[in-house]
């Protein structure tokens, strides 16, 4: 379940990059704005994250992903629910900041 739990994680981290990045190749050109897209990306992604053990209950006693192929439900019930916010979201988040710090300044170089 922890594998399953860290691929959608990666994806959604990946599609919150694309989407931004598509999104601010405008605001970069009219306002010259580089660190537009990192910011709001890492911000999005960790408010996400942060967000994500009180998504998962869909109500009393219940989860919304129960027996289904995305029930990780365990993970932030059974011992880790004080880790993911403390340990796991920032760590994620902050390997979100460096990746797109990453992309940015590859991006330089190659102009």
């Amino acid at each position: 379940m922890t594998a399953q739990l860290a691929l959608a994680l990666a994806a959604y981290d990946l599609a919150v990059s694309v989407g931004v990045a598509a999104a601010s190749t405008a605001a970069k050109k009219a306002f010259k704005m580089q660190w537009t897209s990192p910011l709001l990306t890492t911000v999005i992604v960790g408010s996400s994250l942060a967000y994500l053990p009180f998504w998962i209950y869909r109500g009393y006693g219940s989860f919304r992903f129960e027996n289904t192929w995305a029930d990780v439900s365990c993970f932030f019930t059974e011992g880790y629910g004080l880790s993911f916010p403390f340990v796991v979201v920032p760590v994620l988040t902050l390997a979100t900041l460096l990746r797109e710090v990453l992309i940015l300044r590859f991006q330089r170089h190659r102009s």
